[in-house]
């Protein structure tokens, strides 16, 4: 009996094994050597800036040939060059941007509703009667944005405010999408001024509550002469295509709205980037 048993239980090992070894010949997918090389020169951080789900994603859609080889935005130009080299394609320019916050209003010049003692996080503080801010748009300064950011790129400021280092920040948008109320969005390089506001209100409603908010008024739009501002939902929409003469936009603003990254070489040309911060 106990003879029979080994027997049967050798038998079906035998099976198995042949099973095994079938799959696993028949079933084995070829990997293209090319797409391991290319992961080695990517830089590894698997930030999704790039569309892709990772890394090794990427490394294949660039082996396959169906993405640029400098699509990578946590990458430098020289492994952009050698993927290029690799994949037989030219390394086309793309447009560089920088994470901004849209909020000027730290808890000197905005005061809170109620005090907030949940759980530390915008996210969940936005989810309790829209959060302790008196400005229901404005930053709640809990900090998603600094824990989603891989390179160290963002830091809270003494008002608790979001801080980016442009000189670390690769607008991989982890940050952007962190923020539950999208208050930082991705803007080229070549944009020496943004509005730093996201408020749908409008007049006096937007005065009693933040001192540099944007009350809507209209006038950044009539002295833009480039027609490069339009009022969208109560808030400036500015077209780089369009013009970069916004400086008359930026002096005469009565709230202070726009903040200056940087002083535009001309009116109607793109200015130089700002250096790097320290």
């Amino acid at each position: 009996m106990v003879g029979t048993s080994i027997l049967i239980l050798g038998g079906l090992s035998l099976a198995f094994a042949v099973l095994l070894a079938f799959a696993a010949r028949f079933f084995t997918v070829s990997e293209d050597p090319l797409v391991a090389k290319i992961e080695e020169l990517l830089p590894g951080s698997n930030c999704g800036g790039c569309g892709a789900a990772g890394c090794r994603a990427l490394a294949e859609l660039l082996a396959a040939r169906k993405v640029d080889p400098g699509v990578c935005v946590a990458s430098n130009p020289e492994a952009n060059q050698k993927i290029a080299a690799l994949t037989g394609q030219a390394v086309n320019l793309v447009e560089k941007r920088v994470a901004v916050l849209r909020c000027q209003g730290g808890r000197s010049r905005v005061r809170e509703r109620f005090r907030y003692t949940g759980i530390p996080t915008c996210t969940v503080a936005n989810l309790t009667a829209g959060g302790p801010k008196e400005c229901l748009y404005g930053c709640l300064g809990y900090g998603d944005c600094l824990r989603s950011c891989q390179f160290g790129a963002i830091r809270l400021g003494e008002e608790g405010l979001p801080v980016i280092d442009e000189s670390k920040c690769v607008a991989c948008g982890r940050c952007v999408a962190a923020c539950p109320r999208r208050l930082i969005t991705l803007i080229s390089r070549r944009q020496w001024t943004y509005v730093a506001c996201a408020s749908r209100n409008k007049g006096k409603t937007v005065k009693d509550t933040c001192p540099v908010g944007c009350i809507a008024c209209g006038l950044c739009a009539k002295v833009t002469k480039s027609g490069a501002i339009v009022i969208e939902d109560n808030l400036p929409r500015m077209n780089y295509e369009k013009g970069q003469d916004f400086e008359e936009a930026v002096r005469r603003c009565p709230m202070h709205c726009f903040v200056v990254r940087f002083t535009p070489q001309t009116s109607s040309g793109a200015g130089s980037e700002p250096a790097a911060k320290a």
